[in-house]
């Protein structure tokens, strides 16, 4: 598994992606780190342990401004942009959600500074492989 952190500083908000592999069965231990619900660790487990692929969950905690997002193995470079796209939208939904923006322009700039990480730290983690 690999993990990738960002902070949105304007909203005070952490996003931790976890890029979850084939060999991996389960997130009890980052699930008890970050105070997950039993049966939102149960559901990411089941998925892994079915092999399940080209998917995601995206968690927020507004109480703690916190999003995690576990993302499954994918069958391709181009699901691995997809699944991302998916869930990066929900996570500025939720920012944007929480502290009342309803501009177009404050999700978008979002979107492309969230995007634009990701993909950099993953291209980082994959010239380390």
């Amino acid at each position: 598994m690999n993990k990738i952190d960002l902070n949105i500083d304007i909203f005070d908000w952490t996003i931790k992606f976890f890029l979850l592999n084939k060999k991996d069965t389960n997130v009890n231990e980052i699930g008890i780190e970050y105070g997950m619900l039993e049966d939102d660790i149960a559901y990411i487990n089941d998925k892994l342990n079915r092999k399940c692929l080209n998917g995601a969950v995206t968690l927020s905690h507004t109480d703690r401004l916190l999003t995690l997002v576990f993302i499954y193995p994918t069958s391709s470079k181009v699901e691995l942009i997809n699944v991302l796209s998916h869930e990066i939208r929900h996570v500025v939904d939720r920012i944007c959600q929480h502290n009342s923006i309803e501009d177009i322009e404050t999700p978008a700039y979002m979107t492309g500074y969230i995007t634009r990480e990701v993909f950099r730290r993953i291209i980082i983690i994959k010239q380390k492989l």
